[in-house]
């Protein structure tokens, strides 16, 4: 989840004269879960824009992800992961390969699995581990990968 502050918006809307999403020189991060920067691009030849988004939860990247195959082609996502996910001292930012969430045979908990571009899996639930989440479904896997 993110959080703005007054003091970072840029007043697009107030110069230009009319309703519309609002600009952020920044957003604070609420909490410390996996976030999702995807970059895709929307229509054909000479029309053709960029667009990049960084999204907040599983449930909104597999939005995202389904709603951009049909208008467009996602160019590349990349998964920030805090400490207790990536088992480092710091956040880090990774190519992202596969996305996909699990749980235990005897357990309904969903939980996100995230395959980076160097072959790490990381396990949303850090008392959980891979071997366990045996019902698994897919939600994203990059063209080309694995």
């Amino acid at each position: 989840m993110f959080l703005t502050h007054q003091s970072a918006e840029i007043p697009i809307r107030a110069l230009l004269g009319r309703e519309g999403p609002q600009h952020w020189n920044s957003v604070e991060i609420s909490g410390a879960c996996p976030l999702f920067f995807v970059e895709w691009s929307e229509g054909s030849g000479n029309d053709t824009r960029s667009r990049r988004c960084l999204i907040g939860s599983l449930e909104e990247f597999e939005r995202v992800v389904k709603e951009v195959a049909l208008r467009g082609r996602i160019r590349s996502t990349q998964l920030l992961t805090p400490p207790y996910v990536n088992k480092s001292t710091d956040w880090m930012m990774e190519p992202l390969v596969e996305v996909s969430e699990g749980s235990a045979e005897d357990d309904d908990y969903l939980c996100g699995i995230y395959r980076v571009l160097n072959g790490d899996v990381y396990v949303e639930s850090p008392e959980t581990g891979l071997s366990e989440l045996t019902k698994r479904r897919l939600i994203y896997l990059e063209k080309g990968g694995d």
